[in-house]
C-alpha cells in the first residue's frame, strides 16, 4: 500500500474505535449501576441492569424452590452421598455436606440404588465474602468504577475512572488501545503515535504525514515514508532471521575429536588449484599434516590416490607440481612457466585448513594441541563433470578420495590413534555448467546426483572407513563466474545453494566470482582466499557448531516497477563492492541484477540498497507474465555481481605479490597486498520469480 489516503482512512478508523470505546465505556456503567426496573439499549436490544436482573432472579427463587422442595423426600443434609442415596427414593433428590470450606452444601439426584448424580454445589458465608472483597465497585486506590482481582489481589478486570476498559493483556480507552506488544493513542502533537512494548515510538502520523524515527530525513512525503516504514519492517525481520542462523546449534555434524581430523576435498579444476602457481603457503603452521609430499597425491587424473613421497604424514604446506603431478617445481621452474601454464600450486584446501585449525587453537586458548591434529587431502581432477567423478564411473576417479582417507586411516590405525573426517569440501560444476562433455545441465538432475554422491561419501568414508556415527559437514562453493550459463537459469549454481538450503550439515561457503584470477582458473591469491573463505566457514560449523547460510535472498516481491529483496546478511550491512574480474576490480552498472519478462529484458532505471538487508530494482517499464530476477548471470555480469555484506573477520595470511616468483604483475594490486583477505561475504548467484504484492 503507498495511498496516503488509506493512512488517513486508519487515522479515522481510530477515532471512531475511540468514540466508540467511550460509548461502550458509559453504556457498561449503566448496566452496572443502573437502577431495579431498567433496560439498557444496546446493538443487539435491550439488556436489563445488573439490579434488575439480581431483582428478576430473586423473584423466581420462591417458585424454584417450591419446585426443587416437591422433589426433595426430606430436607436433610447428609453426611455422604451414599447415606442421602439410601434415604431417598428414584428420580428424588438430596443433599450432602462438603468437607470444601467455600461449599456449604451439595445437590444430588439418585438415579437407582447404586447411582446418584451430582447437581450443584451451594456457597457457603466463607465463599460469598471472598467473592465481596475480590468485586470492589469503587476502587479508591485504582482509581476504578469497578475492579475484578484474583484471589491474591492482583486486578484481573476493570473499568477505569475514564470509561476505558480491558485487562492487562489488553486495553481499550477513550484515547488509547493496547495489548502487551504495542499501544496506540492519540496525543496533542499527532493524529496518532504507535509505541513497542518498551514505550518507543515506532511510528506516527502528524498532519496526515506518517513518520518513523527507523528513517533519517524528511523524506517525500507520506507515500515515501509509508514505503519506508514498510522496507523497515522487512529488513526488521530479515535481521531477526539472519540471527537466528548464527544463534541454531548444530549437535549433528562430526567434531574434530580424534587424533587425525581428516579434511577431505574433491572436485574439478578449482578444487586442485590448477594454474594455481607459485605456491604461497610454503611453510607449515600449528602442526596440520598432509597425505604424502603434497596435499594432492602424485597423479593428476589417475583412478588412485598414491601419495606423492610415499605414505606418510608431512607438515602441510602448497608445492607446484609438475604436469601431470608426478613431481615438485622448484621456486626457479615455477617462476620459467608460461602465463596460462597448466600446474597445480596454492590448493584452497591448504589456506582452508590452515584458518580453521588457527581459529581451533584460538577458540580453545591453545597454542597447539598434537592430541587433535589436522590433515588435508585433495582428490579431485581438473576437468571433469560430476558423472564422471561418481562412484561407478569408468575410470572410477571417486577412488581417489576413499583411498585418501583409507591412506590416513591406515596410520592412525597403526599407531592405535582415533581418526575422523569432520568435513568434506565440493569444488565442481564448470563442466556441469556446459552440454560439452556430456553433463546434466539441469538443476533437478545435477541436484539429485550431487545429493547421491554426498550419501555415498557419508556411507563409504565417514561410516565404513572412518567409523564414526555423526555425519561430516559437506561444504561447497557456488560454481560461477565465467563459467555461468543463463541457458537453464543457472542451473548447477542454483541447485548447489538448494542442497544447502535443504540438507542437513550442508553448507554453501561462497561464490567463486570475486576472488583473484587468471581467466577461469584462480591465481595463487585468489585459490588462498577462497581457502580462507572455507576455513571460516568449517570454524563455525564444525568448531562452533553454529548453522550458517550464504548472502543468499529471503524473500522477492514485485510491486508495480518496483523490486524489494530481502536477504539473509551474516553480517549487515549490505555493501556495492567491486569482485576482482581477472586482477582487476570491477563494477557493473545494475551491479548483477537483471530482470526477465515474457517480453525479454527489462531495463533496471535504478539499484540501491534500501536498508541494511534489502535492495531496491526500479524498473524501466511495466512487466509483462512471468518475471525473473537474476543476480551474477552469465548475460549483463559474466557470472559475478557488486553485493557483498560487511564481515570483517580477519583472515590468518596476508595477500602477497612477490615479482619475479612467477606471479602476474597485474596481481601487484594496492588495495590487497601485504593485508588480509577481505573475508566479506558475497552474494550467491541466483534467478528466482518475485511474489506479486
Amino acid at each position: 500500500m503507498t495511498d496516503i489516503a488509506a493512512l488517513e482512512s486508519y487515522a479515522g478508523t481510530l477515532s471512531e474505535a475511540a468514540q466508540r470505546s467511550e460509548a461502550a465505556s458509559l453504556m457498561q456503567h449503566e448496566l452496572m449501576n443502573g437502577d431495579a426496573h431498567t433496560d439498557v439499549l444496546t446493538e443487539s436490544g435491550p439488556v436489563p441492569t445488573l439490579a434488575k436482573q439480581a431483582r428478576l432472579y430473586s423473584e423466581a427463587i420462591p417458585d424454584a424452590v417450591v419446585e426443587l422442595s416437591a422433589q426433595m423426600t426430606d430436607g436433610k443434609i447428609h453426611p455422604s452421598e451414599a447415606a442421602g442415596r439410601l434415604a431417598v427414593a428414584d428420580l428424588a433428590y438430596f443433599y450432602v455436606k462438603s468437607s470444601n470450606p467455600l461449599i456449604s452444601r451439595s445437590l444430588y439426584q439418585r438415579i437407582n440404588a447404586d447411582t446418584s448424580v451430582h447437581v450443584v454445589d451451594d456457597a457457603s458465608a466463607a465463599s460469598m465474602a471472598e467473592l465481596h472483597a475480590t468485586v470492589n465497585q469503587l476502587d479508591a486506590a485504582a482509581g476504578a468504577r469497578f475492579f475484578v482481582a484474583d484471589p491474591a489481589g492482583f486486578g484481573t478486570f476493570m473499568q477505569d475512572a475514564d470509561g476505558g476498559f480491558g485487562s492487562a493483556e489488553a486495553y481499550m480507552g477513550a484515547d488509547a488501545i493496547e495489548n502487551q506488544k504495542a499501544r496506540i493513542e492519540t496525543t496533542d502533537s499527532a493524529d496518532f503515535q504507535m509505541m513497542d512494548e518498551v514505550g518507543f515510538v515506532s511510528m506516527e502520523m502528524v498532519d496526515g504525514v506518517l513518520r518513523s524515527p527507523a528513517f533519517s530525513g524528511e523524506g517525500s512525503g507520506g507515500v515515501d515514508q509509508l514505503e519506508r516504514l514498510q522496507i523497515g519492517q522487512r529488513n526488521a525481520a530479515n535481521l531477526a532471521a539472519s540471527a537466528a542462523v548464527r544463534g541454531d546449534f548444530n549437535s549433528e555434524v562430526q567434531r574434530a575429536v580424534a587424533k587425525y581430523n581428516h579434511f577431505l576435498m574433491y572436485g574439478q579444476s578449482l578444487s586442485t588449484a590448477y594454474e594455481g602457481w607459485p605456491a604461497l603457503s610454503k611453510i607449515a603452521k600449528d602442526g596440520s599434516l598432509m597425505y604424502g609430499d603434497c596435499a594432492r597425491p602424485a597423479s593428476g587424473a589417475a583412478a588412485t590416490f598414491a601419495p606423492l613421497g610415499g605414505a606418510a604424514l608431512k607438515p602441510l604446506k602448497s608445492v607446484v607440481q609438475v604436469a601431470g603431478g608426478g613431481s615438485i617445481l622448484s621456486d626457479a621452474d615455477v617462476a620459467a612457466l608460461a602465463p596460462g601454464a597448466a600446474n597445480e600450486g596454492e590448493g584452497p584446501e591448504v589456506g582452508a585448513v590452515n584458518f580453521a585449525r588457527h581459529l581451533f587453537l584460538q577458540h580453545h586458548g591453545l597454542a597447539k594441541d598434537d592430541s587433535r591434529l589436522f590433515v588435508a587431502s585433495s582428490a579431485g581432477v581438473a576437468g571433469r563433470s560430476i558423472e564422471q567423478l561418481s562412484k561407478g564411473a569408468s575410470p572410477e576417479l571417486y577412488q581417489r578420495l576413499l583411498q585418501a582417507a583409507q591412506g590416513v586411516k591406515t596410520i592412525a590405525a597403526a599407531e592405535s590413534a582415533s581418526y575422523c573426517v569432520p568435513a568434506i569440501f565440493w569444488m565442481q560444476g564448470e563442466w556441469n555448467y556446459t552440454t560439452a562433455y556430456g553433463g546434466d545441465t539441469t538443476k533437478a538432475g545435477y541436484k539429485a546426483k550431487l545429493k547421491a554422491q554426498a550419501e555415498i561419501w557419508k556411507a563409504d568414508i565417514a561410516l565404513g572407513v572412518a567409523g564414526q556415527a555423526s555425519p561430516p559437514a559437506i561444504i561447497t562453493y557456488q560454481a560461477g563466474a565465467g563459467y555461468t550459463s543463463d541457458s537453464n537459469d543457472l542451473a548447477i549454481g542454483m541447485a548447489q545453494w538448494e542442497l544447502s538450503e535443504e540438507e542437513r550439515n550442508w553448507f554453501m561457503a561462497t561464490p567463486i566470482y570475486p576472488y583473484t584470477d587468471k581467466g577461469g582458473h584462480l591465481d595463487s591469491n585468489g585459490y588462498r582466499w577462497v581457502g580462507m573463505q572455507l576455513g571460516k566457514v568449517l570454524h563455525r560449523v564444525v568448531t562452533l557448531g553454529q548453522d550458517w547460510k550464504p548472502l543468499s535472498p529471503r524473500r522477492l516481491t514485485l510491486s508495480g516497477r518496483q523490486v524489494l529483496i530481502d536477504f539473509h546478511v551474516p553480517c549487515p550491512p549490505l555493501v556495492f563492492d567491486q569482485p576482482y574480474v581477472l586482477l582487476a576490480g570491477t563494477d557493473y552498472a545494475d551491479k548483477g541484477f537483471r530482470v526477465l519478462d515474457d517480453l525479454g529484458a527489462v531495463p533496471i532505471a535504478s539499484v540501491a540498497i534500501a536498508a541494511d538487508t534489502v535492495v531496491e530494482l526500479v524498473l524501466g517499464r511495466d512487466t509483462f507474465g512471468v518475471v525473473k530476477v537474476q543476480y551474477a548471470s552469465k548475460t549483463v555480469s559474466n557470472g559475478n555481481g557488486n553485493l557483498r555484506d560487511s564481515d570483517g573477520t580477519v583472515a590468518c595470511e596476508n595477500y602477497v605479490y612477490q615479482a619475479g616468483s612467477g606471479q602476474y604483475a597485474g596481481a601487484n594490486i594496492l588495495a590487497l597486498v601485504d593485508r588480509p583477505y577481505p573475508l566479506h561475504n558475497w552474494c550467491i548467484a541466483f534467478s528466482l520469480t518475485p511474489e506479486l504484492i
